[in-house]
Formats: structure tokens, sequence, C-alpha cells
């Protein structure tokens, strides 16, 4: 319901980061970290243009949910 597509002008990407750390933030997975939670389930969190642009981003940009938040919000 809350995917970010970057395709209305009222969209700000840096909600989005802020939206999707409080919804993990609400459970815990058995052997995963908060960051690698943050980062599988960023791309499920995406539709339209945000989401294009995700899958062309470079590697070495998600290898931190640091550097992917900051990279997205750029």
């Amino acid at each position: 319901k809350n995917k970010f597509a970057r395709v209305r002008n009222d969209e700000y990407p840096y909600k989005h980061p802020y939206f999707l750390k409080d919804l993990c933030g609400t459970f815990k997975l058995k052997n995963c970290t908060d960051d690698e939670v943050l980062l599988k389930l960023f791309n499920q969190t995406l539709t339209g243009t945000a989401l294009s642009w995700y899958i062309t981003c470079p590697a070495e940009t998600i290898l931190t949910w640091n550097n992917l938040r900051k990279v997205f919000v750029s």
C-alpha cells in the first residue's frame, strides 16, 4: 500500500527510508540484523520509477543500509 514510486510531486524520497525503518522496527527476524532486514525489504517497497532506479543501482551502493539510504535520498 505504501510503495514509493517517485511519480507524484508530493512524494519525497527522504521520507521513505524513515517509513521503512519504522515498519521494520515492529518485528525482529532471528539471525538477521536490522540492516539486513532493511536491505532485503527495501526493493519490496518500491514501484515504478523508483524500482527501475533500484534495479539499475550499482551493487556497491547497496552494501549497507546507510549507503543505500544516502544514495536513494540524493
